[in-house]
């Protein structure tokens, strides 16, 4: 009977207790760590600069962040490419530099954008949701969205 009973009361505090607050820490890691893939590259990231979920692949190149950047969720930015000319095995492989993304101060970048390096988002800009910066330098203040990403307008203070 006494086994029963703390089996019982275990049973209890695990799930109204435990399991609750286990899941809220799962929920906010997988909304607010990063994951970086591989490491030829090297990630930077400035002061005050908000990432979410993002993925950082450092395959092919460098990834700069400025200071008082914001991230939307699930932003991927993207050093790793493969020559598609290739077949095999050999399509496999991936150049180790030029790939870098430089994202100056001030970027803000809506969720479920994808940067492909090698770029430059210019101070101040921002990249509208669901976007593909793919091989662009965006100047300063200026706005740009879609697939692929193209100006929309410039931003005024």
């Amino acid at each position: 009977m006494t086994k029963r009973l703390i089996t019982t009361f275990i049973n209890y505090i695990f799930s109204r207790i435990l399991a609750p607050r286990v899941l809220e820490v799962i929920k906010y890691a997988s909304l607010h760590e990063k994951r970086v893939f591989n490491s030829n590259g090297m990630l930077t990231i400035g002061e005050s600069t908000e990432v979410l979920n993002g993925l950082f692949n450092l395959s092919s190149g460098n990834i700069k962040i400025g200071n008082n950047v914001s991230f939307g969720h699930n932003v991927s930015c993207l050093t790793g490419s493969h020559d598609i000319k290739k077949f095999g095995v050999e399509r496999q492989g991936y150049p180790f530099s030029g790939n870098d993304i430089i994202i100056e101060d001030g970027v803000w970048i809506g969720s479920n954008v994808t940067i492909l390096g090698p770029c430059k988002i210019g101070k101040n800009s921002a990249i509208a949701a669901m976007s593909l910066v793919n091989k662009i330098n965006v100047p300063e203040n200026c706005l740009y969205g879609g697939i692929p990403a193209k100006f929309i307008k410039p931003l005024v203070n």
